[in-house]
């Protein structure tokens, strides 16, 4: 198992947070526009393309928040994701105001569609990583966050 290299959209707009929409076995669920990092890419260029293939639009990338892991082995889904080890790069970004479109590229396989969830209620949703919840409240908010930049292996 080698970690591979992913970045993650946090787009935030009034109050409210752009989710891709996904089904698995279980149901629905949400998560950031995210993806793998490929060779030759930086961590800019692979977040830029990896939210013009889910999304559909154009984005500026702003600072890194967190620095997140996810080793499969050690959550829900370890009997499916047990050789999974993924470093995933955070970043605040912005929707650039002249691409709306939100219709992606190309989309995940699993990926239904893409929404603006309320930021005060991503609670009651299957979105992950749950643990990002009250920092992302935070950014809602316009207040630094309170969480570190490596917020460790979570789900």
């Amino acid at each position: 198992m080698y970690p591979r290299s992913s970045v993650a959209a946090v787009i935030i707009q009034d109050e409210n947070l752009l989710v891709v929409k996904k089904r698995d076995e279980k149901g629905i669920l949400y998560s950031f526009p995210t993806g793998g990092q490929e060779g030759g890419e930086t961590l800019v260029q692979a977040l830029q393309r990896e939210v013009l293939e889910e999304v559909g639009c154009d984005i500026v990338v702003g600072p890194l928040l967190w620095v997140r892991e996810y080793i499969g082995k050690h959550h829900e889904n370890a009997d499916l994701e047990g050789d999974v080890h993924v470093v995933c790069h955070l970043f605040r970004c912005t929707i650039d105001e002249f691409s709306r479109t939100f219709e992606g590229m190309a989309p995940d396989a699993d990926q239904e569609g893409v929404e603006w969830l309320p930021l005060g209620q991503l609670a009651i949703y299957r979105f992950y990583p749950q643990t990002l919840i009250p920092f992302l409240l935070e950014q809602g908010q316009g207040i630094s966050s309170s969480a570190p930049l490596y917020v460790g292996d979570i789900n």
